[in-house]
């Protein structure tokens, strides 16, 4: 399974995604390619793949992404290898990813459960990231406005969860994704190989 989180910036995205990764062990975080330089401590293959933007360009031209997106001067994405490899250990992944990158990855993989987050009102939005004491007016004006533009993409996604309190959020996300561990269409083979029944075909009005 792949569970995509989206959001706009300062909706908590990072602090949610590390409580449903404590819950729920079998799910495990996938690490984007970027073409930004690392920040302070960060690691090559653990907080991103860092590569040269020739590099992501040549990745992008043989179809090696899942879902790629351009955020301000960078480009970041999911490289279809990295997905495969976080399957063939047998896990879930989890991936944090822009609204852009949502629409690409459902179009490869159709199953995915795409998850908006979102904030109570963009009044609590803005009161939070002017919490955050780092940006100016200006700045603080901008990703409010981009802000609103990714709320706006909410026809894309299957489900939302609004980040009132940390804990309720994390709890709804364990819910989808337990819920979703459940469905019909992910369990079918271990029925069928259980009865000895065909894998190939399945009856008219079968559930999705």
């Amino acid at each position: 399974m792949i569970v995509a989180l989206s959001g706009p910036s300062g909706v908590g995205k990072t602090t949610l995604a590390n409580g449903l990764l404590q819950r729920c062990p079998t799910l495990k975080l996938s690490i984007s390619h970027t073409t930004r330089p690392p920040r302070g401590q960060e690691k090559n293959g653990v907080e991103y793949y860092f590569v040269g933007p020739d590099h992501f360009a040549r990745l992008v031209a043989e179809d090696r992404f899942a879902e790629h997106a351009q955020l301000f001067a960078h480009r970041y994405g999911t490289a279809k290898a990295t997905l495969e490899g976080i399957e063939a250990a047998g896990h879930d992944a989890l991936l944090d990813i822009d609204y852009q990158g949502v629409a690409q990855l459902q179009s490869h993989y159709p199953d995915a459960v795409s998850i908006l987050l979102a904030p109570p009102s963009l009044e609590v939005l803005q009161q939070r990231l002017r919490d955050r004491h780092t940006d100016s007016a200006e700045q603080l004006a901008i990703r409010l406005a981009k802000a609103r533009h990714e709320l706006s993409q909410y026809r894309l996604f299957k489900y939302l969860v609004v980040n009132d309190t940390i804990e309720e959020a994390v709890d709804r996300l364990v819910a989808i994704y337990r819920a979703e561990q459940s469905k019909m269409s992910r369990n079918r083979p271990l029925l069928q190989e259980m009865l000895g029944e065909e894998t190939a075909g399945e009856p008219a009005g079968f559930p999705p």
